[in-house]
């Protein structure tokens, strides 16, 4: 699964997109690429727009 992993680093906010299984293998694969980082935020998203009501469709992409 895709997911977008936000990340704060020396005062700014970054963005790092990471295929991972799960959220905790997310915040680890990210947190391996940027060992400064503090992960603020993380979504599962996919570009397979809005067929499902359980989602947000934000830009053409589907937020779990």
């Amino acid at each position: 699964m895709k997911w977008r992993v936000q990340l704060f680093i020396g005062g700014k906010v970054f963005y790092e997109d990471v295929i991972a299984r799960d959220y905790a293998d997310a915040r680890t694969t990210a947190l391996a690429r940027n060992p400064t980082a503090r992960v603020i935020g993380c979504l599962l998203y996919t570009s397979d727009a809005a067929d499902e009501e359980d989602s947000v469709d934000l830009g053409g992409r589907r937020i779990i």
